[in-house]
């Protein structure tokens, strides 16, 4: 293994961070996104035959869960991959402590009382989540040590190498796991676990934190600081840890009401913030390949050795890889160690330091009105502001925000959503369903011009009809609210991609009130309140934009204390504020200043979720005929383009579905099976001589003039773009064509119908996703009347337009197919074709290029552009 450096062209191995058996964990860097993750590998070679049979399962079970689970607060697997001797898998790489680790630097091993409530609704909303799935996942192992604290406080729920899937009837588990002093006394082996056995545990767990004694410690010797709790609690606890289950709170949800209610008392009846930690002798990286470990076995302490941490590895991709449910294995886990070579870490800056400055190279007087925004900086900040029923990860997966849980039924034409329990905006006014439903309704009024709710919440019932003026509201039609903490969705068209649609700016949440009183002009008033997300609003006005976190907000609250945003007339302006420390984060960084930024330390790209094409109109000639559009696109050598124009900013490409979309495909071909991004002239000169045959056009005398239009610009590299190809027509196919340059907003009014673009046969134009699924580049572009396909698809005359029409319907049949895999499969399929008969001709997908200070972490800006909400929590300033 020591002669590996990368992984699948892509994993670079940095450091190795825990070794045992025959297992290896390292810390690693995603080339291609350029983070940190950590890299498990179990090597198979040496283990046993019924070894190899139980690794084998657990391995699979490990990764069906791992792509399955998406909360915050569980740590992410990203992928896996195999070869002859080795499984591996990556996930997220955590920076911080467990719990246990973390009570031990304190006095008696004790937390205070307001951060143990803390930590415990933060792992109730989680076990909130497991217990929902269907069936309930029981975590089966709640204890100190498999509750991460990262540096900023926020909390991670690590190992579920022993949970299980409740199975109503069975009268045991299986097997008897758990860790002694903290699983429940059914666990072993006399009834099976329940949501009540996690209940346990947690009570257990909490017990711990407060008074510094582990549940089996008997030494009675050691001094600890008497431990006075509110009534309250100490009912709950001893409920929490009846032995009998019967007695227990009867579910998970209770419980967290009930800290609540006691958290609130507590938080009213003192002020003292929860105290600074002493600080860590560095930082402890932990992964994420899970582990059966640490039965009854004690916690380690972290001792400083001379510039080298030891650490305890622990092993956490949510079930056991090497599972065998035997004591050796038990055993060879829990003594995991590493000695990582990691530099000590600097302090993380004193809260007046928490301050990160954006320079944004665009006005700021654009209204953050999330059914209306338009501009990527100002979606950023209402990213930052506002939060809808769900949000993506890093990773472009759905994931909760303000839903607590959520469930399809009616075959997918009814959705239901339970909100998070004591939702608030920022000014304290409580946030119901109500609120979800008036801002999805408001967002399709067709007063909101500009906004894209139109099509992004198209499918909800009615919605066509509410965007025209038809009816003057959606709710009691397609949307319901039958309680305050309920929101029902009728849909008239059950799609498969109804969550991803949610996740779009316009589905975030405003307060009613504040547009009521304020009307249109309710975004000057934002500092009034009605923020919904991590941060509110204080300071909003063309010069500067401040926020600050919101007190309110549900999740762990943001590690920065204010954010400022301010303008600066052009990138390299930003740039030289960001030189002068003046800024301390610049995005959006263009190919004329790369050469002088990507030597930059803090220099960072993001691949974004863009395809930037050439549309070809099918009712004009000559672009009725495949093979003449085949040949126009094989004429393009796209590489060049992305090298000699774009200075290797773009990601050159034949897909239509862009990479890092969950739909794209990794073996698509180009036309006519044509594999590479340099195009093939001596393909394109024989297809074009087929396609002139075919429609009677004798020579290229006699060819068809044609003109490519492209909007203006001040950036000139598009018109560079335009003349290059202009050349690789003229001398990889002898056709002269023409440029036009049309004003832009000429330009996309013309390009918004069939009609408008009637003159027009090829236009050069970029799409940037609304939501990381295929049908956003399938069913939006080419579906039947789809509002994005003026260029004619399934729409004209040409011989193929019979296939076409079947394109559509299978598309239609995608849209509806419910399960994921074989909706990806069919989206595919789809864009194969669509690639083959040069529906579009893609040219590149743009990298976000952007530099951020180096005691900034944390901060990364994932492929639809956004930094994701679950992330603020994790970035910080350092010293």
């Amino acid at each position: 293994m020591q002669t590996i450096v990368l992984l699948e062209n892509r994993y670079r191995l940095i450091d190795p961070v825990g070794k045992g058996g025959f297992a290896t964990v390292y810390k690693a860097e995603d080339l291609r996104n350029k983070t940190i993750v950590a890299v498990k590998e179990i090597t198979l070679r040496d283990l046993k035959p019924q070894e190899i049979i139980d690794a084998t399962d657990t391995y699979h079970r490990e990764i069906r869960f791992g792509e399955s689970l998406k909360h915050p607060a569980l740590p992410r697997v990203y992928a896996h991959f195999m070869d002859q001797d080795h499984w591996y898998i990556v996930a997220q790489f955590i920076d911080g402590q467990t719990l246990e680790e973390y009570r031990q630097q304190l006095p008696g091993g004790q937390l205070p009382l307001d951060e143990v409530l803390s930590i415990a609704l933060r792992v109730c909303d989680v076990l909130t989540y497991l217990h929902s799935r269907q069936p309930p996942i029981i975590f089966r192992d709640i204890k100190p040590d498999n509750i991460m604290r990262t540096r900023t406080g926020r909390i991670y729920l690590i190992d579920l190498g022993i949970a299980r899937q409740f199975r109503p009837g069975q009268r045991r588990d299986t097997q008897a796991l758990g860790s002694p002093g903290y699983a429940a006394p059914e666990q072993y082996g006399s009834d099976q676990t329940t949501e009540r056995s996690d209940i346990y545990s947690l009570g257990a767990t909490l017990r711990a934190l407060l008074t510094g004694q582990d549940p089996l410690d008997e030494d009675t010797t050691i001094t600890r600081k008497p431990v006075a709790l509110p009534e309250e609690l100490s009912e709950l606890l001893a409920e929490m840890l009846a032995r009998d289950p019967a007695q227990r709170p009867t579910s998970i949800i209770s419980v967290q009401r009930r800290l609540e209610r006691i958290n609130a008392r507590v938080t009213s009846s003192q002020a003292a913030p929860i105290p600074v930690p002493p600080p860590a002798p560095a930082s402890t990286p932990y992964y994420i390949p899970s582990t059966v470990a640490g039965a009854g076995k004690a916690p380690a302490t972290p001792k400083k050795r001379s510039g080298r941490l030891k650490v305890i590895a622990i092993a956490i991709v949510l079930l056991a890889v090497l599972g065998f449910g035997s004591d050796n294995l038990l055993n060879y886990i829990s003594g995991w160690t590493h000695q990582s070579s990691l530099a000590q870490e600097p302090s993380i800056a004193p809260a007046s330091q928490q301050m990160l400055n954006i320079a944004v190279t665009s006005n700021l007087d654009e209204p953050l009105d999330p059914a209306t925004v338009q501009r990527k900086q100002s979606m950023q900040i209402v990213g930052m502001t506002s939060a809808g029923l769900l949000s993506l990860n890093d990773n472009m997966e759905v994931v909760s925000q303000l839903a607590d849980s959520w469930e399809a039924g009616d075959q997918g034409y009814t959705w239901t959503f339970h909100l998070r329990h004591n939702l608030k905006f920022s000014d304290g006014t409580p946030l119901t369903s109500a609120d979800v439903a008036y801002s999805l309704d408001r967002a399709l009024d067709p007063a909101q011009k500009y906004g894209t709710a139109s099509y992004n919440l198209q499918y909800i019932k009615g919605a066509d009809q509410r965007s025209a003026g038809k009816i003057k509201s959606l709710i009691g039609q397609g949307i319901l609210v039958p309680d305050a903490d309920t929101i029902i969705f009728k849909l008239s068209k059950n799609v498969g991609y109804f969550l991803q649609t949610l996740t779009t700016t316009c589905a975030v949440v405003v307060e009613k009130a504040l547009v009521d009183k304020y009307g249109p002009k309710f975004t000057n008033h934002l500092s009034e309140g009605g923020s919904s997300g991590p941060f509110e609003l204080v300071q909003n006005t063309a010069q500067k934009i401040v926020l600050k976190p919101n007190p309110h907000y549900y999740d762990h609250k943001p590690a920065l204390t204010t954010i400022v945003f301010t303008p600066y007339e052009s990138t390299q302006n930003a740039y030289s504020a960001y030189q002068a420390n003046l800024s301390d984060f610049v995005d959006n960084i263009p190919s004329s200043l790369i050469d002088k930024v990507n030597q930059d330390q803090g220099f960072h790209r993001s691949l974004q979720l863009t395809t930037t094409y050439i549309a070809m109109n099918y009712l004009n000639k000559p672009f009725d005929n495949i093979k003449i559009r085949q040949a126009f696109a094989l004429a393009v050598n796209k590489t060049l383009i992305s090298k000699e124009i774009r200075k290797n900013t773009v990601l050159p490409t034949n897909h239509i579905i862009p990479e890092g979309d969950p739909g794209a495909s990794a073996t698509l071909a180009g036309p006519a099976g044509v594999q590479t991004l340099f195009g093939d002239p001596t393909l394109a000169k024989k297809l074009l001589a087929e396609g002139m045959r075919e429609e009677g056009i004798a020579s290229l005398q006699t060819f068809p003039q044609v003109t490519l239009t492209y909007p203006s610009t001040a950036d000139p590299l598009r018109h560079n773009e335009m003349v290059i190809m202009q050349k690789m027509w003229k001398n990889n196919l002898g056709i002269s064509v023409q440029l036009q340059e049309m004003p832009g907003s000429d330009f996309y009014q013309a390009i918004s119908s069939q009609q408008g673009v009637k003159n027009m046969q090829m236009w050069r134009l970029s799409w940037a996703a609304d939501y990381p699924d295929a049908s956003d580049w399938m069913t939006v572009q080419f579906g039947q009347n789809a509002s994005q396909n003026v260029f004619a698809y399934g729409q004209n005359h040409n011989s193929n337009m019979a296939r076409q029409r079947e394109i559509q319907h299978i598309l239609a049949q995608a849209d509806v197919t419910q399960n994921l895999p074989q909706r990806t499969i069919m989206y595919r399929s789809v864009e194969q074709e669509l690639v083959n008969d040069v529906a579009w001709l893609p040219l590149y997908q743009y990298f976000d290029n952007y530099v951020v200070k180096p005691n900034i972490h944390g901060l990364t800006i994932n492929a639809m552009g956004m930094v994701a909400p679950d992330d603020w929590p994790d970035i910080y300033v350092t010293q």
